[in-house]
């Protein structure tokens, strides 16, 4: 019964995943219909100077305003979720392996067992907190410049 629980919940994290990843790409193809009115809206209410381009405001809309810290979310807790049933049957039989290298057995005492599954769960959620920090770290490195940014550049200079 215990199994088919795992079984269970596992196949509903993957589902709400795999969800979440439509719903952000039903977001981003909507996107740039959605920066189309938005330029026209602000032109109409002489909020955006109207020598940007349309075309180049969309596109910079698009860049600035996308939903990418989702999208790279997603994609962490997509690909951890399916690496997750690889790496801890790899990560106990190689704990074991070091558990017996050590000369420690499991014996009468279920003690050595405790504590070769709780270093499991450790090592498991060390991995999960390095590759979430280098996904973070990529994020902020590759950072579009913001919307107020790109409509500073794209501005014609008034020169006069």
């Amino acid at each position: 019964m215990d199994a088919f629980l795992i079984g269970l919940s596992y196949l509903l994290l993957l589902g709400a995943s795999l969800l979440w990843a439509v719903l952000l790409y039903l977001r981003w193809r909507g996107l740039p219909e959605f920066a189309g009115e938005v330029y026209d809206s602000h032109i109409d209410k002489n909020l955006l100077d109207p020598g940007i381009p349309r075309d180049a405001y969309i596109a910079a809309y698009v860049q600035s305003e996308g939903p990418r810290l989702a999208t790279y979310r997603c994609g962490l807790a997509i690909g951890s979720l399916l690496l997750l049933p690889i790496l801890i049957p790899l990560l106990s039989r190689f704990l074991d392996w070091v558990w017996f290298q050590t000369g420690l057995s499991l014996g009468p005492s279920n003690v050595v067992q405790i504590a070769l599954d709780f270093s499991i769960i450790l090592v498991v959620m060390g991995l999960l907190i390095g590759v979430t920090s280098l996904v973070t770290w990529v994020y902020f490195r590759r950072r579009p410049p913001s919307l107020r940014a790109e409509i500073r550049r794209l501005t014609p200079s008034q020169t006069g």
